[in-house]
This record gives C-alpha cells, structure tokens and sequence, in this order.
C-alpha cells in the first residue's frame, strides 16, 4: 500500500547529516514550510496527482480514497471540484427553457437571491450535507417551507448536473441527513370559498364607477384577476346578437414591472360566450 510523502524529511538521508530536534529526522530544504504530508497517486491516464495535508492521518485516507475509485473506475480529480457554485449554477440556469420568458426570470431571481447570494462563492467540494442542512435553516427563517422546497429543488439539481458532469462524486442534497430536514412543496391548494351573486353586488355597489365593471367581468365571465386588468371593449365582438368575449392578454408583474402578457397558459385567444 502506497504511503503518504513527508515533504520536510529526506527519505534516504546521509548518515553524516543533522536531525531535526521536533522529529528526529534530518530536515529537507521544504522543513516547515506549507502542509508536511503529500498524498501522491496516478489518475486513470497514468498522470501523478497530489493534495497536501498536515496529518499524516489525512493524507493517507485521501490517498487510500484516490486509489480506490482509480480502481473501481469512479476516480474523479479533486481539482475539478475547486469549480465554484456559482459557476454551475449559471450554467444550469443557461440550460433552462421556458414558453414564457417571464418563467426564466422568475428562476434565475430565485437561483441569483437564495442559492448564489448564500453559497455561490463556495467550491463544489466544499459543500456538504452540513453545508445544506445550515443553508435550510437559513432560508427557513426569511421564506416560507413550500418556497425554500422550491429553493431546495432546484439546488439539488444543479449539483445533479456537477455529478453528471464528473466534477463531484455525489450530490449532498441526495443523502439521509439532508432528506429528513429538506422542506416539501406544499400540495395543498387554497380552499374557494365563492362569493354569491348578493355578495358581489353588494361589493360592486362600495366600488367607484369606473371599477364596478371589475365585479361583471369576473363573476360574469370567470376572467382572472389579471385578465378583467388586461381586458379592453375591442375584445368583445359586438356584431354577433350573442356577444363572444375573447381574452386576448393579462397584465402580470415582470421584474418589478407591469407588463402585458398572454393569457394564463399561453392561450393567445380565449372566447368566452356570454
């Protein structure tokens, strides 16, 4: 089994040459200088890798580690995980497509706020199942759970991505200790509790005249919110003795902005017969 390389001691010394008193070994030109301990090893092409450490104990778990996945055909170079967060997280967001270009955004404000800001600056190798666990608990206190399972969601795939790229062994969101704290997506949706017909006349009457078309669009027609905002009188074709209401657009909210956009699953032209 190879062993460990100590880089402050000559391995075949003279006899005539002066032991150092800390170790009793006589000392190399590197005595004292950066980690004592160099575990040594050949990658898969037969190219001599190395990684220093100050315990001896250390270097050779690492060096045991490295040869077992040369031998088993896992090894991965552990510079490749000096590769930051950051970085893959950019590139898996790059990777990402969207029929609405307002969902990319609404990924990457996530990605760029809640897992860059927090962990970007980190190496892949440097994250841990710890790592993640700190990072939770973290998000836990400024978000709700069903949003940092979305956070955790799309971290976990992105560190997928690392594995698969061969830049890290594993993916620490995929192990026993992050799994019994990682938070679930609420499925749950939120409980309808209609108005009647007496209800929202009573609510049309507290409105101001030019909003009490609001109330008519959406009990009326069944029109979202967004769409009763984006809805104009063109939209209805007034030929017919059946007027056909046609929901051409909403008005959404794109980085802060109102804008235009289509109508909720992208339908560009929804009749509705009234």
């Amino acid at each position: 089994m190879a062993e460990p390389y100590d880089r402050w001691h000559k391995k075949r010394p003279e006899s005539s040459e002066e032991k150092c008193r800390p170790h009793g070994k006589v000392p190399s030109r590197e005595h004292g200088r950066g980690k004592r301990w160099l575990a040594r090893w050949r990658d898969p092409d037969g190219q001599q890798q190395s990684e220093s450490f100050e315990r001896y104990e250390d270097a050779r778990r690492h060096l045991t580690r490295m040869l077992g996945t040369v031998d088993d055909g896992t090894y991965i170079a552990p510079k490749k995980g000096d590769t930051p967060l950051k970085a893959v997280a950019k590139q898996w967001l790059e990777n990402q497509t969207f029929d609405n270009p307002r969902t990319y955004h609404q990924y990457e404000s996530r990605v760029r706020n809640h897992i860059i800001e927090p962990l970007g600056d980190l190496k892949l190798r440097q994250i841990k199942p710890s790592t993640i666990q700190t990072w939770i608990k973290r998000r836990l206190q400024v978000l709700d759970e069903t949003t940092v399972g979305l956070l955790f969601t799309h971290l976990s795939s992105i560190l997928a991505m690392a594995v698969d790229d061969d830049l890290i062994p594993k993916n620490p969101c995929e192990t026993g200790s992050v799994k019994r704290v990682k938070p679930r997506r609420s499925k749950k949706s939120a409980k309808e509790v209609p108005l009647s017909w007496e209800q929202t006349d009573d609510l049309r009457k507290h409105l101001s005249e030019q909003y009490q078309a609001t109330v008519d669009c959406g009990r009326g027609l069944g029109m979202r919110q967004g769409e009763i905002f984006g809805f104009s009188p063109d939209d209805v074709d007034w030929s017919e003795d059946d007027k056909t209401v046609h929901i051409c657009r909403q008005i959404t909210h794109h980085r802060g902005t109102l804008v235009f956009a289509p109508p909720k699953g992208g339908t560009k032209d929804d009749p509705k017969d009234r």
